[in-house]
């Protein structure tokens, strides 16, 4: 399954023996050789009172806090593609190993060897509208030799990584998403 949920569907519904006996008492249902539904509400059933507690308990109701994500991008054994704009399009660095961040997240490392990334939605502007961009180039570093000696990739103004490509142990390319909220200039090379 596509969530990998499949591990709760098992339980649903039980399964009985040849003589109609139950078998599976992990199933919230199940049937008995006559047809009589049997559930984890009936008499006798060992998960009744936790059952009961758990669907009794007091609801909460209101705003639910965000919960933040981080998601590893790891194209060691091919592309990793975390993005539905990007799965939607042509391949944006052909020819190179690349992984991107789910639409609502942004690349904020890099491993030094490898082709891991990560990423994550913790305090973050959003994504504005308007064309992603692949940078394979050193067209956008104008604010000096942040890495002497290196090639180096570097986001527009006002807009940051959400991929990255890589051809063998070199950085290929990355691609770049317009922000939402004006970003600093300023900051140090890491």
């Amino acid at each position: 399954m596509k969530n990998d949920t499949d591990f709760a569907q098992w339980p649903l519904v039980g399964w009985s023996d040849d003589k109609g006996t139950p078998n599976d008492n992990w199933a919230l249902l199940s049937y008995d050789a006559s047809g009589k539904k049997l559930g984890v509400e009936d008499d006798g059933d060992w998960r009744a009172t936790d059952w009961n507690k758990l669907v009794n308990a007091p609801a909460k109701t209101g705003r639910i806090a965000p919960a933040n994500h981080w998601n590893i991008v790891d194209i060691d054994h091919g592309d990793w593609n975390l993005s539905r704009t990007m799965l939607a399009k042509a391949d944006w660095s052909p020819g190179n190993s690349k992984g991107n961040c789910p639409d609502t997240e942004r690349l904020i490392g890099l491993s030094r060897s490898h082709g891991r990334g990560l990423c994550t939605d913790v305090a973050e502007p959003p994504k504005a509208a308007g064309a992603w961009e692949t940078v394979n180039d050193e067209r956008y570093v104008k604010q000096g030799d942040w890495a002497n000696g290196y090639d180096k990739l570097q986001c527009p103004v006002n807009s940051f990584a959400v991929g990255y490509g890589m051809k063998g142990p070199a950085m290929a390319s990355l691609l770049c998403a317009p922000s939402a909220a004006t970003l600093p200039t300023t900051g140090h090379s890491v």
